[in-house]
């Protein structure tokens, strides 16, 4: 007999063979019998020991994999509007508001270096050189206004980053088969953003003027995100703008959500018909 299997044969002492009793009711994949005596292999053994180290990374991965989905799809759907080509379709769009004194090109001219300082893309200096009619486009409050949406979306795209670590970790461990709730998570994160799409939705749908000033009390300091109808900001960028921007937002979270759902959903079941039979 080989001098690993003389090694797993239990035999002898009072413990040894209350082990191959217990072994013997834990019969698993791994274990032979040689000769009346059970054999076990270290893999079996090391399957009956709790896993606590690697069992603590999951604990706190799956919620973060489940919270990210929702997040990434926000920031997707940012980084979509946040464009010259959504500013140049939403101008163009059949009964959208004309900007007094603003041709559609000058407004699009105007509209679009507003957009790059809050995405990152420019800077208050190119945005106060702004001029029409030898005046300024924006104030100084306006482009305040402009830095602290900036900074918000700041925030939301370290979650993202964040987020979207959490996710591919997740993924791979997923893979290794150390995390075969990943698909889950994954599937469970696209039916919160489907939960939360339709609370917002409501509240959008029965009561959008109040929705939009609470949003705006919420995110930014009292008085700094009011202005008056002629100002800079408001003729580029009406309330009916934001209207559409909210409802493009959920539509993309509506399609997001489902793209996770379905995607979660076939990973899990895609990996139930590979595992292999007990």
């Amino acid at each position: 007999m080989a001098p690993a299997v003389l090694h797993g044969v239990l035999i002898g002492g009072p413990r040894r063979a209350a082990r191959a009793r217990l072994l013997s009711h834990c019969w698993c994949r791994g274990s032979r019998t040689i000769g009346g005596a059970l054999v076990y292999l270290p893999a079996m053994e090391r399957s009956l020991r709790p896993t606590r180290e690697s069992d603590a990374l999951p604990r706190w991965l799956g919620p973060a994999v489940m919270l990210a989905v929702p997040v990434l799809i926000l920031w997707t759907a940012v980084g979509l509007l946040a464009s010259e080509r959504f500013l140049r379709w939403e101008y163009a769009r059949p009964g959208f508001p004309h900007a007094p004194g603003l041709t559609d090109a000058q407004r699009l001219a105007l509209a679009w270096p507003a957009t790059a300082l809050v995405v990152g893309r420019s800077s208050p200096e190119a945005v106060a050189a702004l001029q029409l009619d030898h005046e300024p486009v924006f104030t100084a409050a306006e482009i305040a206004h402009l830095l602290d949406v900036r900074s918000r979306l700041r925030v939301l795209g370290a979650l993202s980053a964040a987020g979207l670590v959490a996710v591919l970790l997740g993924g791979a461990l997923w893979f290794g088969g150390r995390f075969p709730q990943w698909p889950g998570r994954i599937e469970r994160g696209g039916w919160l953003t489907l939960g939360l799409a339709a609370l917002v939705a409501t509240a959008v749908g029965l009561a959008w003027p109040t929705f939009f000033d609470s949003f705006h009390q919420a995110l930014f300091p009292p008085g700094t995100w009011l202005f008056e109808a002629d100002s800079g900001l408001i003729r580029l960028f009406p309330e009916r703008f934001w209207f559409d921007v909210a409802v493009l937002m959920l539509g993309l979270a509506v399609a997001g959500g489902g793209l996770a759902i379905a995607v979660g959903h076939g990973l899990g079941r895609l990996a139930r018909y590979r595992q292999p039979a007990a």
